[in-house]
């Protein structure tokens, strides 16, 4: 009799275990083999759906959640002074009509919104004036361009003082928005002939103007940080002068030298894309934020898009850091294109999870 008893009582408790692993339904029987009660697929007690036993949905098991947070960020613009040749050989074979349409195209092209243009042309008085500059590079500069532009027309008997118009943008009293601005900045030379002001120097002495004098000045900008881009539109004369300029010009191009308006439109177009900057400044993070821990997104739109961290640029891909206080980030040659393409909506930075690295 005690045989059956304890056969009985083992029997029950048997059922009973088999009662608390068994699967249940959406009405609160307990769906996996865990002892929670939950109604979880998977086998831990954390009452997600996956089976990592940390609080969120995803497969991994950390615990940490990332603490993210925006900051602002402004980019840094490029800075484009037009040197345009005035003189009156301008006025043959329609070379300034077509001059000024291509100028107007490129002001108002969007994808170069982002650029401070400046505007001189030289001479600015009869034959061999230089000495007033027309507008200094600033924001929003290229609607006053376009205005001035529209009533221009060269002189008849104007020369062509090529080195004094180049020499003024050495003195931040007349270079202004070029000097003194920490950035890289550049002028953009357009010329259709040699110098024919050749014995006159801006100090008011007299002296010839040689193709090494001009080497020399371009050089001496671009140990300012004022890099020279030439371009010849229907050269005619000695090509040294201007090959002097865009030798020692510090840009690493030769003369570009086209003869109608669509390869003049299309030189101003390169030199414009690259003036456009890819360096955006951001502002001071907090103290405990870790620059390990940053990550940027394109979004294009509506969809956002993380551009990986690409150090010193070595895969040209991606992002890098400017400084190393980590206040400026510039994006490689891939992201750059991108961001010129003008499918770029926006640019986002944020602290708080690991960087993602290009790999």
């Amino acid at each position: 009799m005690l045989r059956e008893i304890l056969t009985a009582f083992a029997v029950l408790m048997a059922a009973a275990a088999c009662e608390s692993t068994a699967r249940v339904d959406e009405s609160g029987t307990d769906a996996d083999s865990d002892s929670d009660g939950d109604t979880d697929a998977d086998s831990d007690s954390d009452g997600d759906s996956d089976s990592d036993g940390d609080s969120d949905s995803d497969s991994d098991s950390d615990t940490d959640v990332c603490d993210e947070a925006n900051f602002e960020i402004d980019l840094v613009p490029g800075r484009l002074m037009i040197l345009q040749d005035f003189s009156s050989s301008m006025n043959d074979s329609n070379k300034w009509s077509d001059a000024r349409t291509a100028l107007l195209t490129m002001l108002n092209d969007p994808q170069f919104s982002s650029i401070q243009f400046g505007f001189d042309f030289f001479p600015d008085s009869d034959f061999c004036g230089v000495g007033t500059l027309q507008l200094a590079c600033g924001p929003d500069t290229a609607a006053d361009i376009a205005a001035a532009l529209a009533s221009m027309e060269p002189a008849s008997g104007a020369g062509t003082p090529l080195y004094c118009a180049l020499e003024n943008h050495l003195h931040d009293t007349f270079g202004a928005g070029l000097l003194g601005t920490g950035e890289t900045t550049y002028i953009l030379l357009v010329s259709d002939g040699e110098p024919s002001c050749t014995t006159y120097e801006c100090d008011g002495s007299y002296t010839d103007v040689t193709a090494t004098m001009m080497g020399d000045l371009a050089a001496d900008l671009a140990a300012l940080d004022v890099l020279t881009f030439v371009i010849g539109f229907g050269y005619s004369g000695d090509p040294t002068y201007l090959q002097a300029v865009a030798d020692n010009g510090g840009t690493g191009t030769s003369v570009i030298n086209v003869s109608d308006y669509s390869a003049l439109e299309a030189a101003l177009t390169s030199v414009a894309g690259t003036v456009v900057s890819c360096t955006y400044e951001i502002g001071e993070p907090d103290p405990s934020a870790d620059p390990d821990d940053v990550n940027i997104f394109f979004d294009s739109g509506g969809d956002e898009e993380v551009v990986p961290y690409d150090e010193d640029c070595g895969a040209d891909t991606g992002w890098m850091w400017e400084d190393d206080e980590h206040t400026r980030i510039t994006f490689c040659t891939a992201a750059c294109d991108e961001l010129k393409s003008g499918d770029v909506d926006s640019v986002t930075v944020e602290w708080g999870c690991p960087t993602v690295v290009i790999e």
